[in-house]
């Protein structure tokens, strides 16, 4: 037998975007008395075009039901035929949409490249972050400067369910700077990821010494080459390396601040957009999952940047955040703390959402059964197993691909959750983000600054979209 995987799904243009959104709220209303989790509209790859094909993609739980079959899909195909057809429908199971925070159970470890960074003097966007006492890893996604009654306070920013999930409070509404929040304290690295780290920093400090003594031993440092010599001075500062990351470990406070805000498990509902295409799915609420850390006096702006990484961030500075139109795709990237940079595309058409879960061992919905939108985003090919985010990356930021002097990588969303069944990821429009922001925090976001646009585009000037 032979396994096969099927190709990763591609973004919809725009043209069969608008189709299929006209169409979404009757099928929304034909799988109500299912366990529908997700509904995803992808170009999805079928067997019987042998290509990929607009595709409505229904993740549920009870695809066992032989109502889906016999009633439910039917209907769903006639719906779309009464529109002029030219879409596939496809049903996959789905136990649980899960909000991807890093547990022990996951066997989840930060990436390489994080591991590296974990004890810098200054923190870098995409880092390990949690709650002093907390078995639960997130990312710290980066910084958002908020001026309230003519102070300015620095936070950082991840999500709701990656520091307050477990921490005992109400999250079915927000939480407000007043709620005295100053006794939960964020960490950089989690607890959990300090713990494997230090394991992975031992085992690399101890490898880097056999080499280093197997060489000398082998050949002694007067006889060596210029090859062999090299190899020497390399290991040396590998060595050095890892003893000053271990002594780091040790020695440097891994406290960064305070829960500040937060939004709960809350939704909005966003503006018109673009065009009265949109009228019809302004009722859809928008899903919030954020949280804001208030820093330590003395962490400032600049540790929140990325660090130098080959082309991939040297132009990247955090300092504007853009809009995007809803009926486009474009190319993104994030820095988490388990898959580090991956690259993906967000898609031209909202994903509706059903049954988003915050717990591992729990099918419970956060959001109250609420029917609620996001984002979806679709990995290219170059990601991790054919993912834009995994467990442990809740709470990256989405950043426009491609940075330049002139746009270097505006902040485009936040990454809260992901489908393992219709290989996407969820996140959180930046426009809604920073709305919600200012009404909890009863301040205004002076940075990241807001992109401006041209006169007759919705798309952030001189940003290309392909």
């Amino acid at each position: 037998m032979v396994a096969y995987q099927a190709p990763l799904p591609t973004v919809l243009q725009p043209a069969e975007s608008q189709e299929i959104e006209r169409i979404l709220p009757r099928i929304t209303t034909l799988l109500s008395s299912h366990e529908w989790i997700s509904i995803d509209c992808l170009n999805w790859y079928h067997p019987t075009h042998m290509s990929r094909h607009p595709t409505i993609v229904i993740s549920a739980r009870d695809t066992t039901n032989v109502s889906w079959w016999s009633k439910t899909l039917p209907n769903v195909r006639q719906v779309i035929e009464e529109a002029g057809g030219g879409f596939e429908v496809v049903l996959l199971f789905l136990n649980r949409l899960h909000m991807q925070t890093s547990y022990p159970q996951d066997v989840s470890s930060p990436d390489a490249s994080i591991l590296a960074t974990l004890y810098n003097k200054e923190r870098s966007m995409g880092t390990s972050c949690g709650r002093l006492g907390s078995m639960r890893s997130g990312t710290l996604g980066g910084l958002i400067v908020v001026e309230k009654d003519g102070e300015r306070i620095n936070l950082g920013i991840t999500n709701c369910h990656v520091l307050l999930h477990d921490a005992g409070l109400d999250l079915s509404s927000a939480i407000r700077p007043e709620s005295m929040l100053e006794q939960l304290q964020v960490v950089s690295p989690s607890d959990e990821d300090r713990k494997s780290s230090k394991g992975s920093l031992k085992i690399e400090l101890q490898a880097a010494e056999k080499k280093l003594k197997d060489l000398v031993k082998l050949y002694g440092e007067e006889e060596l080459d210029e090859y062999q010599n090299k190899q020497l001075k390399d290991l040396k500062i590998r060595l050095a390396l890892c003893d000053r990351n271990v002594a780091l470990g040790k020695s440097r406070t891994r406290t960064i601040g305070t829960v500040y805000a937060a939004s709960g498990y809350t939704t909005c509902l966003a503006p018109l957009r673009r065009s009265p295409v949109h009228r019809p799915h302004l009722h859809v609420p928008w899903a919030l999952d954020w949280c804001l850390v208030q820093l330590k006096v003395g962490l400032s702006d600049k540790p929140y940047n990325p660090p130098h990484d080959g082309n991939i961030s040297e132009n990247i500075s955090l300092k504007k955040w853009a809009r995007f139109d809803p009926y486009e795709d474009y190319k993104v990237l994030k820095r988490g703390r388990s898959t580090g940079w991956t690259k993906g595309h967000i898609n031209s058409n909202r994903s509706y959402l059903n049954g988003l879960t915050a717990q591992m061992d729990t099918v419970e919905d956060v959001f109250n059964k609420q029917l609620v939108a996001a984002h979806c985003i679709i990995a290219r090919p170059c990601s991790q197993k054919g993912m834009f985010i995994r467990s442990g990356d809740s709470g990256s930021m989405v950043l426009m691909d491609k940075p330049s002097p002139e746009h270097p990588g505006d902040i485009l969303g936040l990454c809260f959750a992901s489908n393992e069944s219709s290989n996407v990821s969820y996140m959180i429009p930046m426009d809604l983000l920073i709305h919600s922001i200012e009404a909890v925090t009863g301040g205004k976001v002076i940075q990241p600054q807001e992109r401006t646009f041209s006169m007759d585009s919705t798309s952030p000037v001189g940003l290309s979209t392909t």
